[in-house]
């Protein structure tokens, strides 16, 4: 079975060696496309639809940590088949380990011929697991819990150990949010925001006065406001966690989070995030 693949590297000499060693560990991977950063990346997935990229963790512009968890957010569209990742990295110790017991894929730089071969592997075998899953739904046939628990459990202990890499920041926090209102620039509270919302290529802030644009998109707003007192509960939402008022369960086994504001407003909830929101609400 083919491969289809991308290869993300801020360093071109990385992109070229991995190139050369993936023709020569499994003749049956196509590249068909590099990228230099998480949100070329992105991009890139979006348009070729690969099945497995093979991305590096310290990049300009997104790193592979933003880039890798802005990808499994995307996982709450049931519609979307995300491809496998294989995590290339000169990372320390701490960094490695946490990828191990996270049963992330993952190739130490120098990547090495055997080491590369059996990542590879893996992805075969999963997307391979995937396939007899989906021909199995298709079949009306039940697939056993069992079969579908390591998949999911790996996604949830990645996006745990991303999220607390991601809030090992070096950008400064905000102290104020600028926001566009009547042509001109003014500084919200961030006592004031309820939520912020991402409505196609606008940014809403909603307070309990309006709602109002901002030109920092959602990751910006991850990594610059207080982890303490903001959480990404879906890739469309960041809440303000002292406005949360209770979950609802919702169809499918999701919830929906009720704000304390003067909408009641409701908001989707990932499930890939529901363990953090109930430990942060302390249910």
């Amino acid at each position: 079975m083919n491969l289809r693949a991308i290869i993300t590297d801020d360093e071109e000499l990385a992109r070229q060696n991995l190139k050369i060693q993936l023709q020569k560990v499994d003749a049956e991977i196509e590249i068909v496309g590099e990228a230099t950063n998480g949100k070329e990346m992105l991009l890139l997935i979006d348009a070729l639809k690969p099945d497995v990229v093979f991305l590096d963790i310290q990049m300009p512009v997104m790193t592979g940590f933003e880039a890798a968890e802005a990808l499994l957010l995307r996982a709450d569209d049931d519609a979307v088949s995300l491809p496998e990742l294989i995590f290339t990295t000169a990372y320390d110790q701490y960094a490695l380990k946490a990828f191990e017991v996270n049963a992330a894929h993952y190739l130490l730089k120098p990547i090495t011929k055997e080491r590369l071969k059996v990542a590879v592997g893996r992805v075969r075998e999963r997307l391979a697991l995937h396939a007899a899953t989906v021909a199995a739904d298709d079949n009306a046939h039940p697939v056993e819990p069992s079969v579908l628990k390591p998949n999911e459990a790996e996604l949830e202990r990645l996006m745990q150990y991303l999220r607390d890499v991601n809030h090992i920041q070096t950008e400064p926090k905000l102290s104020g949010l600028a926001c566009k209102v009547r042509g001109k620039l003014t500084v919200i509270k961030l006592e004031e925001i309820n939520h912020i919302t991402a409505d196609e290529k606008v940014n809403f802030v909603h307070t309990d006065a309006g709602e109002f644009i901002t030109d920092y998109t959602l990751d910006d707003l991850e990594r610059r406001l207080d982890a303490s007192m903001f959480m990404r509960i879906h890739r469309s939402h960041l809440v303000n966690i002292k406005k949360v008022k209770t979950l609802v369960p919702w169809f499918g086994g999701k919830f929906k989070v009720i704000l304390d504001d003067v909408r009641q407003t409701e908001l989707s909830l990932s499930r890939f995030r529901l363990d953090e929101m109930r430990k942060r609400l302390l249910w």
